[in-house]
C-alpha cells in the first residue's frame, strides 16, 4: 500500500467516524496495487429477528490515492435489513 493510499484511507475513515462513531473498517488488496475500502456496521436486534447492515463506504482506491469505483456516503449510508426467519 502506498503512502497516498494510506492518507486517503485515513482521511475517509476520519470523516465517517466523526459523524457516525466507530465503525468496522476493511481494507483488501485487489488488482494492480489497488485497494478496496469498506466501512460498515452490522447490528442485530434482540433475538436475532432483524439484521441491519449499514454501509458508509465501498470504494476502490488506486495507487495515486484517488477513488475510482464505488461510493462514499458519510451522512446517508446504504441500509439493508435482513429478516432471516421470514424466508
Amino acid at each position: 500500500m502506498t503512502n497516498l493510499q494510506k492518507y486517503t484511507i485515513d482521511n475517509i475513515v476520519g470523516r465517517v467516524e466523526r459523524y457516525n462513531g466507530t465503525q468496522t473498517v476493511s481494507v483488501v488488496n485487489v488488482e494492480k496495487g489497488h485497494v478496496l475500502l469498506n466501512i460498515f456496521n452490522v447490528r442485530e436486534s434482540v433475538g436475532g429477528e432483524v439484521i441491519t447492515t449499514t454501509t458508509y463506504v465501498n470504494v476502490q482506491i488506486n495507487t495515486k490515492g484517488n477513488s475510482i469505483k464505488g461510493f462514499i456516503e458519510e451522512l446517508q449510508p446504504k441500509v439493508e435489513k435482513n429478516y432471516p426467519y421470514m424466508d
